[in-house]
């Protein structure tokens, strides 16, 4: 089962659902399928723990960049 659900953060401040993961460096792996810009942020929501964390693709640490 997936935890993760990975968001896009628009520039108006609204969300666009991506898709889901079942962990975080999946997560970024989904965030770096995309073409996106430097500054796009995105937000990962982990529904079982209710834990969000805000990403953007420019400040990924290096770990997660793999």
């Amino acid at each position: 089962m997936d935890a993760l659900d990975v968001f896009r953060i628009r520039p108006v401040g609204s969300f666009v659902w991506i898709g889901s993961a079942d962990s975080l460096p999946t997560a970024i792996k989904v965030i770096k399928t995309l073409k996106v810009e430097p500054a796009d942020a995105y937000l990962i929501h982990d529904s079982q723990r209710n834990d969000t964390w805000t990403v953007r693709t420019d400040k990924l640490p290096p770990f997660l960049t793999h």
